[in-house]
């Protein structure tokens, strides 16, 4: 019987719903942490399935992207990316820019005197990391180091852009069409770790193998159905 899908726990006391799930047994073999507890921030159950939902999807994109290791990136997909995080930034604030002092304070911070590649990293070493593995991609550390170099224009660019607006300059910021269309990562199909195998899923796995080696379809029916003459 193959395993529960996971859903979102309530916590007790605050009423807040949250993501909790075991990490697949061969990445928390290679490290990782055995069991991520995420707040959804919401008390609304129906909404916190819907953000469960999403977040759990996510989850399974970076575990792939664990499993394969770190890779070099192309340039144009680290900059599309990049540019999602801009469109990002922007819808934040999309009808209300706030403060012009603000936006002065975040543009002198973005300037970040030290452009060293240690300075870029300290600064802006956490968000690269998480919009990566966001993303489903395992960077080496040429392409991390690229991609760093990337978030930090688009902060530039966003604080200026929005400097702009919060003095009531709407224009459009032609910036903002520099990065290429943004195409997720895709990775081959992976077999359930031990813990979450099922009847189900061996069949599956022997379903595709066996119409991949050319055998005729008539066979895994008759296995379906509950007959094993095509084995």
């Amino acid at each position: 019987m193959a395993l529960r899908m996971p859903s979102p726990t309530k916590h007790p006391k605050t009423g807040i719903y949250y993501l909790t799930v075991r990490s697949p047994s061969d990445l928390v073999r290679a490290g990782a942490r055995p069991v991520l507890k995420e707040s959804l921030r919401t008390k609304d159950p129906a909404e916190a399935k819907r953000r469960f939902s999403l977040r759990y999807e996510e989850l399974q994109r970076e575990w792939q992207a664990m499993r394969s290791g770190p890779a070099m990136i192309p340039f144009a997909q680290l900059v599309a990316l990049a540019g999602e995080w801009r469109r990002e930034l922007d819808a934040m604030v999309e009808q209300e820019p706030g403060e012009t002092q603000l936006w002065a304070i975040l543009r002198e911070k973005t300037a970040v005197p030290d452009a060293t590649p240690e300075g870029l990293a300290k600064w802006y070493g956490d968000d690269a990391d998480r919009l990566l593995l966001r993303a489903a991609l395992n960077a080496d550390d040429y392409s991390r180091h690229r991609f760093i170099g990337q978030v930090h224009m688009v902060a530039k660019e966003w604080a200026d852009f929005q400097h702009r607006r919060s003095e009531g300059d709407f224009r459009p910021d032609p910036l903002a069409e520099r990065f290429p269309a943004w195409v997720p990562p895709t990775f081959p199909e992976q077999p359930p770790s031990p813990a979450d195998f099922s009847i189900t899923d061996a069949f599956k796995l022997w379903e595709r193998d066996h119409l991949a080696n050319g055998k005729a379809e008539w066979s895994h029916g008759g296995f379906r159905a509950g007959g094993c003459s095509g084995l």
